[in-house]
């Protein structure tokens, strides 16, 4: 039996290994942004307490206490957004489809995996949604 070559190996079926590879990647990942969310929640409920207390504040600190709030809220729907993304590859794993292009059916590249572990779509297929998307938005 002849080695499996490395060009052949980009586009094969992930092995048990792998799978359990990226699972553990994407659970730390998971656990991360866990913390990350906490924190924030706990930041957010310290400022409310100290906002409570505090004498009339003039227009400059809630000028920044509004700017605070606005960037945590959006660092927030970023990081969960990237929570869905991840408990959504978790389910591939576990239903025996991860690392399968949604769109195309082609296996995706483990290359393209290890930089982004919860990709749905192969590159190909992915460059084609967003040209298709930017024909429509136009």
């Amino acid at each position: 039996m002849a080695p499996e070559r490395k060009t052949e190996r980009k586009t094969t079926k992930l092995t048990k290994a792998e799978l359990k590879m990226f699972e553990k990647m994407l659970l730390e990942e998971r656990e991360r942004l866990l913390k990350t969310l906490r924190g924030l929640y706990e930041e957010s409920r310290s400022s409310d307490a100290e906002g409570l207390k505090g004498d009339a504040e003039d227009g400059l600190d809630q000028h920044s206490d509004s700017f605070g709030i606005e960037t945590s809220l959006n660092l927030v729907g970023r990081e969960a957004v990237r929570l869905q993304e991840i408990d959504e590859a978790l389910e591939r794993i576990r239903k025996g489809t991860y690392g399968i292009c949604e769109g195309s059916g082609k296996p995706i590249p483990i290359e393209r995996l290890k930089v982004m572990p919860t990709a749905r779509y192969t590159r190909e297929y992915q460059e084609q949604l967003e040209q298709e998307q930017r024909r429509y938005h136009y």
